[in-house]
């Protein structure tokens, strides 16, 4: 299977990372797995940072991302850009982002999961409203064929937001 988790910020060696790049490792060693980034990463750093093997991992920049995280504006601009064109993903069998807490706003042909760390919609008052069309509308957002989420706190926050079915993944406390 061709998978592809979404993580556009890779390089940020925090949580949301460690997410996708365990998940990256586990499935790398039965399938064929790209993690899509806006800026190439150096794979070794990584797998000495996280203590994953990543060995069998690729690393692909979308197309536009990095001109997109060069642009002088707001994360959320930049995040919401990197989500605007999606059609590139409809060649892999799966694709889980883990990096946008819900907002893909069209759905792909390919099967879709979505893993929620926290749900940010920023909202735009006065001025700052002209700029909104570039933003993720929530609305519109959540098109996946499944939601999960890291808590109960963070399923019930995420529901504002969608109707959809949302499963709470939780680490094992051995």
């Amino acid at each position: 299977m061709k998978i592809a988790i979404f993580h556009p910020q890779i390089n940020n060696y925090g949580g949301g990372e460690t997410v996708a790049l365990t998940v990256a490792s586990f499935l790398s060693k039965k399938h064929d797995v790209e993690v899509l980034c806006a800026a190439k990463p150096d794979p070794v750093k990584l797998s000495e940072f996280f203590g994953l093997d990543l060995a069998k991992v690729q690393f692909k920049v979308r197309r536009h991302s990095m001109m997109i995280s060069k642009l002088p504006s707001l994360p959320s601009y930049k995040s919401s850009l990197n989500v605007k064109y999606l059609s590139d993903l409809n060649h892999y069998d799966l694709v889980i982002d883990t990096g946008t807490n819900g907002w893909f706003s069209s759905k792909l042909k390919a099967k879709t999961i979505c893993y929620i760390h926290f749900p940010y919609f920023p909202e735009k008052k006065g001025w700052k409203k002209l700029t909104s069309p570039f933003l993720v509308n929530p609305k519109n957002a959540f098109q996946y064929d499944s939601i999960v989420c890291n808590s109960e706190f963070t399923k019930r926050y995420t529901k504002k937001f969608t109707d959809k079915e949302i499963t709470v993944f939780s680490a094992c406390r051995c």
